[in-house]
């Protein structure tokens, strides 16, 4: 972060010639003004106080590089500085001044990158905060904050809002008063323990007494680090460190019987689990890099502040096994879900009833009750709900945090930041946001999964952007199964940019109880419309409300592109407007149009035959258009079928079939030139029979085109079936960012998948059987894993090389159109089996792939080469296991082992491993769950993970190689 010149910040001698004598006993001084500095008398500086922060120890949430650390802004050097990582907010300083430190005056020299909001705080512990100076309109020049009074070990500069682009960075942060003991202790018992390595914080965390403070330094620790061992009311247990002490477990491992427990032998890859340790404070520290972030379980009066939680598999932080009277505070949740998407909660409190087997208490629920969650920030890429409150919990108070709804899977039903199923708890002064990508239907939900639950939540003073997306700011799914028990929802909460309003509810004008007024009923049963002409058609659709279901009667009606069928507005996320064929097939739309969308949104088209001459195409000016079950046999003039620009459309169960002709089953694009539709999913289709013969243009489906590939689209391609797809190399064709291609199958097949333009892909648990084409990759940060490629006449996974490397904003569109050499791609756990080449590359192209690992894969094959790849730098093999006549390649030797895998083919003609293949448990890198925890059959992978695309084990399958009965009109 470079800005340019800067000023040079005065030196301490001179700051300190300038210091007013702060005379003592005044109150704290909450909110002081920032002052300029007037010049004292010589009696005043006689009387000076001393700068008590200079060559203390300091934390910070961040430190953009090495050059900019912390520690600078008390080192007493004018060119060094710290700053923040860029363009995130909030962000923090923190010196430790000892044990007991009296503070008077505060002065901060910005650099050019300031805060424009901040406060200046002081602690005793680190985790309770008192605040000595607001500041709600910076200029970055240098801030004086006098008349201060105040007594604590911790002061933390937090920045709330940037005033520029950039981050936060501070020449100096210099602090006046009285120094604290150099050596604090705990005050109950005298005892700190001081830990710097992972083997000492899980001693520390097994033998803690009551009253202990545990200290972590700076660094990162790896392991399964679990506390078992309760504090008291009174001397309670505290874990503590800076921002930069991260808490990683990498992997869950091993073994468990029954329910979770700390048990031998098994690792639950839990980053920080407290399981039975009431009064705990956890300060401070990050947890990254897990299965599930910080757990509780039968722990409560737990404090957790100022705690960073990122990079999580599943949920961030868990109140599980009746862990009551807890609270949460000050801290930061972001990027979890990260492997399973729907269990991806920011905060979860409580169990659901699914799962009280395990966690409910003698009343039969989880009563993790009385759970504060106070000034948090949430996300972006919280994929399921912020919080999610379970039923058979109470009396929480979710109050002043901070919601950004961007990276919402809507997997699971994670559509809004808050679920409350759950009674009566506090939802207050909070401010929730969405932008896109993700899947987004209303800011906050109530739902009732049991009988009595989801009622007497209270809405106040919560600011709600729903980004043009989402419907309401609040909504309650029933008002008759809370009749005794009303949720309610006051009129001093606001929303903007909504498609519905603030709630579906009466609002309760302030002041009022919600005992003042009559719940308001349920809406009325949604209707059905049966129509017989294409004119009754169009009038339902024209009058149609959410939840309303159009029937048009079997039959075969004509529709002309001067009187197409007209869908505008729509129906709710939750309660589309369904237009249906009577029967699944039985209504064949014939000539030249169909439907044509106008600001359409919540549609819902079912069981159509749609055989038209022109583009069937969903405009970017409509939202959450479904076609389910529907048959595409499109005419040959019609360049493509069906192209989505849509956010949040889904296509699924429906088939596409008899194109010869140059264009798309299935497009994919946005709105303009360069964007890109977002939250699109396609699962459950079949494409077949696609036979169009020039060189390219024929793709089954085609994500994005390349003056699309830098935008970021969210798509989720998966378990659809593609036979006979031979209208391009590339059945499915991506050319945008951040999609996730999953489980399909391809078989007896010309194209295979190629990820041609964009960055950040993901194809896991794929199946390309019997054809030409396998993966093909450019662009950046892919993950290619867990695939089954096999008899295919070329590569089974070709690295390509570019004639470039990046793409960018703005760059000139025939730039854009050549390929990005890769750059950090994964290829991992694969099964490539009698293909033409192993894994290969191109010479085609000058620019060489770059930062490619290709780990614990199984190659097998008799022609060609199993692993060439002519242009490398920087690759990393390792733990490959090839076999077969074909030559190794270029491979290096200590990327592979030469074994028979004893590779079988099953009753479905898939070659899996034998029951003592060399390749059971022998995976060379141990952090593979961080992208899969499953195989391709999905069946669960634990400890060291097998070799290949399949675990061996004798757990039932939940995935298999796709078939006509699993996709299509009459499948599911």
């Amino acid at each position: 972060m470079s800005h340019g010149p800067h000023f040079i910040r005065r030196s301490i001698a001179a700051i300190a010639a300038a210091v007013v004598v702060i005379p003592l006993g005044l109150s704290m001084g909450m909110g002081a003004a920032v002052a300029s500095t007037a010049v004292p008398s010589v009696a005043a500086e006689v009387a000076l106080v001393d700068v008590i922060s200079q060559g203390r120890p300091v934390s910070a949430s961040s430190e953009e590089s090495s050059e900019l650390p912390a520690g600078a802004v008390v080192d007493n050097v004018p060119t060094t500085r710290w700053a923040s990582e860029e363009g995130v907010a909030p962000q923090w300083i923190t010196i430790d001044l000892g044990t007991g430190a009296s503070v008077s005056k505060v002065v901060l020299q910005w650099e050019e990158a300031f805060a424009s909001k901040y406060r200046v705080e002081l602690s005793a512990d680190g985790a309770t905060w008192t605040t000595l100076a607001t500041v709600s309109a910076g200029d970055g020049a240098t801030d004086e904050h006098a008349n201060l009074t105040g007594t604590g070990r911790y002061l933390r500069v937090y920045g709330t809002e940037r005033g520029t682009q950039w981050g936060y960075s501070l020449w100096s942060v210099e602090v006046y008063g009285t120094p604290g003991d150099t050596a604090p202790t705990d005050p109950e018992t005298g005892t700190t323990v001081n830990v710097s390595t992972a083997a000492q914080l899980s001693d520390a965390l097994a033998d803690a007494e009551p009253g202990q403070t545990i200290t972590l330094s700076e660094g990162t620790y790896r392991g399964s680090f679990v506390a078992t061992q309760p504090g008291t009311a009174e001397q309670p247990i505290t874990l503590t460190g800076p921002r930069s002490a991260v808490l990683i477990n990498e992997a869950s491992s091993g073994s468990l019987s029954g329910c979770p427990r700390p048990t031998s032998g098994w690792n639950s890859g839990y980053g920080l689990w407290l399981f039975e340790a009431s009064h705990w404070n956890v300060n401070g520290v990050t947890i990254a890099d897990s299965k599930k972030g910080i757990v509780l379980d039968a722990a409560t009066h737990v404090s957790i502040d100022g705690v960073l939680v990122r990079d999580i598999a599943e949920e961030g932080v868990h109140f599980r096994r009746s862990s009551a009277d807890g609270v949460i505070r000050n801290s930061e949740i972001m990027r979890t879900g990260l492997v399973k998407a729907g269990y991806g909660e920011g905060l979860y409190l409580g169990s659901s009833k699914s799962n009280f087997n395990c966690y409910a208490d003698s009343s039969g629920f989880d009563r993790s009750d009385r759970v504060q969650v106070l000034d948090n920030d949430f996300g972006p890429g919280i994929a399921a709900e912020h919080i999610d409150i379970k039923e058979g919990t109470h009396d929480g108070i979710v109050r002043g945090n901070t919601f950004d709804g961007q990276g919402l899977s809507g997997e699971n039903s994670a559509d809004s930041w808050i679920d409350a199923k759950g009674n009566d708890y506090l939802i207050e002064g909070n401010t929730g946001s969405f932008a896109a990508p993700g899947t987004f239907a209303n800011g906050y939900e109530t739902h009732n999964l049991l009988e009595g639950f989801g009622c007497g939540n209270v809405w106040k003073n919560n600011d709600s952007d729903l980004g043009g997306v989402g419907d309401y700011a609040i909504r309650v799914s029933s008002t008759s199964k809370c009749a005794s028990n009303p949720n309610t929802v006051y009129d001093s909460n606001t929303v903007t940019n909504a498609n519905s309003g603030l709630t579906n509810v009466a609002v309760t004008p302030s002041g009022e109880t919600p005992g003042d007024i009559d719940p308001v009923e349920e809406a009325p049963s949604a209707n059905e419309t049966l129509v017989t002409s294409i004119s009754q058609l169009q009038t339902a659709i024209d009058s149609a409300d959410a939840g309303d279901t159009i029937v048009l009667e079997d039959g075969t009606y004509s529709v002309s592109s001067s009187a197409p069928i007209s869908v505008a507005g729509g129906g709710s996320a939750g309660n589309p407007v369904t237009i249906k064929a009577e029967t699944v097939g039985g209504v064949t739309l014939t000539g030249s149009a169909s439907f044509v969308f106008d600001e359409a949104h919540d549609i819902k088209i079912e069981g159509f035959v749609l055989t038209q001459s022109t583009k069937l195409e969903v405009p970017a000016d409509s939202r959450a258009i479904t076609f389910s079950r529907d048959e595409f046999v499109f005419a040959q003039s019609a360049e493509h079928n069906l192209m989505i620009r849509a956010d949040d459309s889904v296509v699924e169960y429906s088939w596409f079939h008899g194109k010869n002709t140059i264009g798309v089953y299935l497009g994919i694009e946005g709105a303009g030139s360069t964007e890109m539709a977002t939250g699109v999913r396609v699962h459950h289709n079949y494409f077949s029979d696609q036979n169009f013969t020039g060189a390219n243009g024929g793709e089954s489906i085609r994500l994005g085109v390349s003056p699309r590939a830098l935008s970021v689209a969210g798509a989720i391609i998966e378990y659809n079936l593609f036979e006979n797809a031979n209208g391009d190399p590339e059945a499915i064709s991506v050319k945008s960012s951040g999609n996730t291609i999953r489980y399909n199958t391809i078989r007896n097949s010309f194209g295979g998948i190629v990820l041609r333009h964009g960055n950040d892909n993901t194809v896991v648990g794929n199946r390309i059987i019997d054809g030409s084409k396998g993966i093909r990759i450019y662009g950046n940060d892919h993950a290619i894993i867990n695939n089954y490629i096999a008899g295919i006449d070329d590569e089974a996974i070709v690295v390509g090389s570019g004639t470039l490397r990046d793409h960018y904003e703005g760059e000139p569109s025939d730039s854009r159109r050549t390929n990005d050499a890769p750059d950090r791609i994964r290829i991992a756990l694969n099964t490539l089996v009698n293909n033409g080449d192993g894994i290969a590359g191109e010479t085609n192209r000058t620019v060489p792939p770059l930062d490619v690992t290709i780990v614990d894969n199984i190659i097998q094959g008799a022609t060609g080469s199993l692993a060439d790849v002519p242009l490398m730098q920087d690759f990393y093999w390792r733990g490959n296991i090839l076999w077969g006549s074909a030559s190794d390649g270029n491979i290096p030797k200590a990327g592979y082992s030469r074994s028979n895998p004893q590779l079988a083919q099953d009753a479905a003609g898939t070659w899996r491993p034998g029951s003592t293949s060399p390749a059971i448990d022998a995976a060379n890198q141990t952090n593979h769950d961080d992208w899969v925890t499953d195989d391709i059959d999905g069946r669960a992978r634990s400890g060291t993970f097998d070799v290949g695309s399949h675990e061996v084990t004798t757990a039932a399958a939940t995935r298999a190689p796709l078939t006509t009965a699993d996709v299509g009109p009459e499948a599911g």
